[in-house]
């Protein structure tokens, strides 16, 4: 399944910044996800880290949860038991979050 095109750009920044928390190269990063369906050749991911064109799978966004590690970030199953809508908030959630959560005011 394609995750829809409107989220393409989003999803893309939100692996580049996993990337770069985690220290992984996009040559490592290309070799952790090559059992993607379909596949993503280095040429497209690359080009998805770029400027996001590129389409995002079902199975690319449940394989980034796995690898940078996000499914602990929630209590119980694992990650096959959650929706591409739950990935891809584990995924974007340091790109959403509220600069202003937790200040109080006066």
């Amino acid at each position: 399944m394609e995750i829809p095109q409107n989220q393409w750009g989003i999803v893309w920044k939100a692996i580049n910044h996993w990337m770069k928390e985690n220290n992984l190269s996009p040559d490592v990063f290309y070799l952790q996800i090559a059992g993607t369906q379909p596949p993503y050749l280095r040429d497209r991911l690359l080009r998805g880290l770029k400027d996001g064109s590129e389409p995002i799978t079902s199975d690319l966004v449940h394989h980034c949860v796995r690898i940078f590690r996000l499914a602990s970030a929630r209590q119980g199953g694992s990650v096959g038991d959650f929706t591409d809508e739950e990935c891809i908030e584990l995924l974007i959630a340091p790109l959403t979050k509220n600069d202003e959560q937790g200040k109080f005011q006066f």
